[in-house]
């Protein structure tokens, strides 16, 4: 693993581990605050780049060489009917 994987999975264990921490009530308050907040645009994710669902190997081959940046999205193609 590289040091960026690394440190993000600590990140996200840390995360677990404190989420897991709070009683239940905690929990779902913590849950309510996250959801509201994508909700509210506070919360952004950045698409780096979109793939044709037919063309998901080459997504997968771009992300494993680590030449994407943000999140990776599969879009399948809509046919008119």
């Amino acid at each position: 693993m590289t040091a960026a994987v690394d440190l993000a999975m600590l990140e996200w264990e840390e995360g677990a581990r404190r989420l897991a921490a709070l009683d239940l009530t905690a929990r779902r308050r913590a849950v309510v605050e996250t959801v509201a907040a994508e909700l509210e645009a506070e919360i952004v994710r950045r698409i780096g780049q979109t793939f044709d669902l037919a063309h998901a190997a080459d997504a997968h081959a771009a992300i494993e060489a680590r030449a994407t940046l943000g999140k990776t999205l599969l879009e399948p193609k809509m046919n008119a009917r």
